[in-house]
């Protein structure tokens, strides 16, 4: 039963177009952000390629990077180049979100259809509530930013990926100084492979804790716009 002259559903209509704006900008200025972004230390020594979502998915290392970087500082010109790859990328995001805001408003465009509730037969409304009391706890408990780390060469080299795009490397001067980059480039990407797999199991197995929240969310929104089926329960 809709209590008061407005329509609940229909009050949250502009909020559900806004909401699609903003994923439609942030989309596309994610696909905007992630072409071709590179980034390289102060030597130009190391270079840092990301991905699509801004993970580093390449690093190459200078032939002669001896003769620019001294042992001890391999691993700091590492962080220091996907750093520098990571401004750049949210450069290019600030640049294509300057141009959306210039763009004529959303409001004038036809609105996207809502994504339709998942079917099935609707939980009791207690159940649903409780449900979504618990989701929310779990969703309000600090977490630590995701992050995945591959080795290489027995440990002498480690690399930590994180899904804000940060990047960290450690690794050992002694066994660095000797080696060229041709060696150096084939650990990097050694210990680039297995940090990225970690990072991409750590974040499915933190989206499939998060879907409790978004059924309980989409059956809420069933329950809006059709309270009868609820009605009697």
């Amino acid at each position: 039963m809709v209590v008061g002259d407005a329509d609940p559903v229909a009050r949250l209509e502009p909020l559900g177009r806004r909401l699609r704006a903003a994923c439609s900008s942030l989309t596309n200025a994610a696909r905007a952000a992630s072409r071709d972004v590179e980034g390289v230390d102060r030597t130009g020594t190391i270079r840092v390629r990301l991905d699509a979502d801004g993970i580093p998915v390449a690093i190459r290392v200078r032939p002669r990077w001896s003769e620019k970087l001294a042992a001890d500082e391999f691993a700091g010109a590492v962080a220091e180049a996907a750093d520098t790859a990571l401004t750049r990328r949210m450069a290019s995001w600030g640049d294509f979100l300057a141009e959306e805001r210039r763009a004529p408003d959303e409001e004038n465009h036809p609105a996207t259809p809502a994504e339709s509730c998942p079917e099935g037969a609707p939980r009791d409304l207690d159940v649903l509530i409780e449900h979504m009391l618990t989701s929310l706890d779990e969703a309000r408990r600090p977490r630590a930013v995701v992050r995945g780390i591959g080795t290489a060469a027995a440990g002498k080299l480690t690399l930590t990926v994180m899904e804000t795009g940060k990047s960290s490397c450690v690794a050992d001067p002694e066994w660095i100084g000797p080696l060229g980059g041709a060696r150096l480039t084939h650990a990097l990407s050694d210990a680039l492979i297995q940090a990225r797999t970690s990072l991409k199991s750590a974040l499915a197995q933190r989206s499939r804790e998060s879907r409790a929240w978004d059924s309980a969310l989409g059956e809420v929104f069933s329950i809006m716009r059709d309270p009868g089926k609820h009605g009697s329960q």
